[in-house]
């Protein structure tokens, strides 16, 4: 779960240098700006409580990290490639971590081989949601989400043994 949230930001910060310039010359206006805000936005949209500061921290890493890259040269460091090279590799480590994590210690395969567009989404929240979990907040939902879970990994696991079976 610790690699979900770098996976995201990783992405925002390597997709910073992608500009559009046919919206607008602003070079605040760019992919991992528009990705961040969108992904803040639905996240407000879906959870006020969480979604806010969950979508806040988005929202302003995208800002921050736009004014950041913006800053840096060809004489800086690091330079605004090797933010973009730093940026692709804690990505590509915390995508091994997560598939080793899954395929090793959980012995199933990670969420976005079922469904990519709530896996990359909506993982980056259920994470958010963790963190208010961890602090008391709606225990009822922590409930019915852990049933769900375990009712899932029933499930899987009732499935994998049957495919051994077989």
């Amino acid at each position: 779960m610790m690699c979900i949230p770098f996976i995201l930001l990783s992405a925002i910060t390597f997709l910073t240098p992608v500009t559009l310039p046919f919206i607008s010359s602003n070079p605040l206006v760019n992919v991992g700006n528009i990705v961040a805000i969108v992904y803040g936005l639905y996240y407000m949209s879906l959870d006020w409580k969480v979604g806010i500061p969950a979508g806040s921290i988005v929202i302003t890493y995208g800002y921050l990290i736009a004014n950041y890259y913006n800053t840096l040269s060809a004489t800086t460091s690091p330079t605004s490639t090797e933010l973009v090279h730093y940026a692709i590799a804690v990505h590509t480590v915390c995508w091994l971590a997560q598939f080793y994590g899954h395929g090793v210690h959980e012995k199933r395969a990670p969420a976005l081989l079922d469904n990519l567009l709530e896996a990359l989404v909506l993982a980056p929240l259920f994470v958010a949601f963790e963190v208010a979990f961890y602090f008391g907040y709606r225990k009822d939902v922590e409930k019915e989400m852990n049933n769900e879970a375990g009712k899932k990994i029933r499930e899987f696991r009732a499935k994998e043994k049957a495919g051994k079976a077989t």
